[in-house]
């Protein structure tokens, strides 16, 4: 109920769908206070080593999916293009995601030191997110901005399983796993809902086929996107707090067979 509540809220801008959302974030704080079995017991979040991967999971995939969302549509409005070439304008946020997620995985294993890459990343994603605001109507700044958030968001993301995973005990593994990717996909709902609640806001536009829009309408909205976009940088420089604070410990080197044995 409260991730339907926040959707609702980004999506609407209602009111009433604020008391939906604290409604059902005051139902599971009590169910999980006082269940026997919780899905997510709160005190992990008493360990700044689980709650700040989680918190920065949570904006990343708000700031990320919530802008990223609505590059196709609006690369094939401000730039022209078609359908296919907008989707494969994105495919460069991918590669760059793709890149980092490798060589920071690869060097965690052999140093066992994972802090500095959500640092560094958190701020290569703000510039990144930043510049596609800037971009305007150039596809190779628009590429080359996308590919520069991708490098940044591949060394959180997966980073940020790591972390939480290494902070709990074995029988809360699955539990820590899973509730980095649960924010991280709340984040990105409410993401979504509330920048398309900003564009409709801006430009006057909703539901709209590219294709279909007059000219006219095609300028306005190409002219209200990219502030948007620009407004979801300063939440990856939220994120790169959150990481500077997040405890640097050693990283655990095997899945708890030592404490087992």
């Amino acid at each position: 109920m409260a991730v339907v509540g926040v959707v609702l809220l980004g999506e609407s801008g209602n009111p009433a769908y604020l008391g939906l959302a604290a409604a059902g974030v005051a139902g599971w704080l009590l169910s999980a206070r006082y269940a026997t079995d919780p899905i997510l017991p709160l005190r992990l979040f008493r360990d700044r080593a689980f709650a700040v991967p989680v918190a920065i999971s949570f904006v990343v995939g708000f700031a990320l999916f919530g802008a990223t969302s609505y590059l196709p549509a609006y690369a094939q409005i401000a730039l022209h293009t078609s359908a296919t070439r907008a989707g494969l304008m994105v495919t460069a946020l991918m590669a760059g995601v793709l890149l980092t997620t490798i060589v920071s995985g690869r060097l965690i294993t052999r140093t066992g030191v994972y802090k500095p890459y959500p640092v560094a990343g958190t701020i290569l994603a703000a510039a990144g997110l930043g510049l596609i605001g800037l971009a305007g109507a150039s596809p190779a700044g628009l590429v080359a901005a996308m590919a520069l958030t991708g490098l940044g968001v591949g060394l959180v993301m997966q980073v940020m399983v790591t972390a939480a995973q290494n902070a709990v005990p074995y029988e809360d593994l699955g539990t820590a796993t899973s509730s980095v990717t649960f924010l991280r996909q709340i984040g990105a709902s409410a993401g979504v809902a509330l920048v398309g609640a900003l564009i409709t806001l801006r430009s006057g536009i909703s539901g709209s086929n590219p294709a279909t829009l007059p000219e006219g309408m095609r300028e306005t909205f190409a002219a209200a996107v990219p502030p948007v976009f620009a407004a979801m940088a300063p939440l990856f420089v939220v994120a790169f707090f959150l990481a500077l604070a997040l405890p640097a410990r050693p990283l655990r080197t095997t899945a708890y067979v030592e404490e087992r044995q």
